[in-house]
């Protein structure tokens, strides 16, 4: 691998969410004024290179995607040149647009997502900055205590003469200092297993149990809000729903290809008395989302219904989010305040202990 495989490779992995925001965002407003797609691209690749920033991620996935569609390379469809640097999600939502000609629409809706993944993600940084705090805190206690603390009191007195809570908080100290690693290793192990399976995972009887936990139920949500994003986009440009959902099953991900499966097999039998909604309540959604479903979706406009819907869906999805966080929190703040009890507990016990002894 050469020097230039490996700045394409790190440019790829640089090109992140505000980026994808920021030319959405122009790619909109210059669209909405009339400039064609290529010539858009050009331009803003070439704003970047003018006023120093040719070497960005941006302009290197942009320049990529302007010879894609100036060789025709990816079926000429911007969705289809950009897909290698974009989520599944974001991709569908952008496709569904662009293949029927509202491709402005699909741009807005993937700015939302994203703004949406950006607010889950703050919201959940914002949330943790406490708890980790707190956890650091018991950390630097558990050392102290370890290091300072016991092995003077097991100069004072002997360690067969502790009383339970000074053996007790010893041994947490002693696992905290010397396994504590190993803890946050195997956290992290866990979240990388949750990013790799969490698209592919098909199990019918691992996944259902999977999705109850977090982050993969959190996952599970936004992809719904992905979804029906994708079914309005579609929808709006008067295409089917059969075409539709094949068209969205055909580039989704292992994960979703299950549900929309469903959806496809429900609607080729007919749907009785919910409509589209009886096809598209195909298990991927909370009851409320679903309820959402059945009641619009023998409407006129139902694909409107189901865009306001995905946005709701979103919403719920960053309070059930907080809601989790505040949990986290208020169990990282118990057990800080049950250690130093237990500390002063400590320091009592053992001071009558040496009274005893002396």
């Amino acid at each position: 691998m050469n020097i230039d495989d490996l700045n394409d490779k790190l440019n790829a992995l640089l090109f992140n969410a505000q980026n994808r925001i920021d030319i959405y965002t122009i790619m909109t407003e210059m669209l909405d004024n009339g400039i064609a797609l290529p010539d858009a691209i050009k331009k803003f690749t070439l704003g970047k290179k003018t006023f120093g920033m040719g070497k960005d991620a941006s302009t290197f996935v942009m320049e990529k995607v302007y010879r894609k569609l100036s060789t025709g390379d990816g079926g000429v469809m911007f969705s289809k040149a950009i897909q290698d640097n974009i989520p599944e999600d974001e991709f569908m939502i952008l496709f569904s647009a662009e293949e029927n000609g509202r491709l402005v629409y699909g741009l807005k809706d993937a700015v939302y997502l994203l703004e949406t993944k950006q607010r889950v993600s703050s919201s959940i940084k914002s949330e943790l900055m406490m708890p980790v705090i707190l956890l650091l805190v018991v950390g630097i206690m558990m050392w102290v205590l370890q290091f300072k603390v016991m092995p003077i009191i097991a100069k004072v007195l002997k360690p067969e003469l502790w009383p339970d809570i000074a053996i007790n908080l010893n041994n947490m100290s002693h696992f905290v200092v010397y396994n504590g690693v190993f803890v946050v290793g195997a956290l992290i192990l866990l979240y990388w297993a949750f990013s790799q399976s969490a698209p592919v995972l098909r199990n019918q009887t691992v996944r259902p149990i999977l999705d109850k936990l977090p982050l993969y139920s959190e996952y599970k949500q936004m992809q719904g809000s992905s979804f029906l994003m994708s079914v309005s986009a579609m929808l709006s440009g008067g295409t089917s729903l059969a075409k539709t959902l094949q068209t969205l099953y055909d580039y989704a991900t292992p994960y979703m290809r299950d549900y929309i499966e469903k959806s496809i097999n429900i609607q080729a039998r007919g749907g009785d008395t919910g409509g589209n909604g009886e096809c598209l309540n195909n298990g991927l959604f909370n009851n409320q989302v679903s309820f959402g479903i059945y009641i619009y979706g023998d409407l006129q406009d139902f694909q409107k219904a189901l865009y306001v819907i995905s946005k709701k869906s979103s919403e719920d999805l960053l309070k059930n989010i907080s809601s989790k966080l505040a949990v986290v929190r208020n169990l990282a703040m118990f057990s800080l305040l049950s250690i130093i009890i237990s500390i002063l507990s400590m320091i009592s016990q053992l001071t009558a202990a040496m009274q005893n002894a002396s």
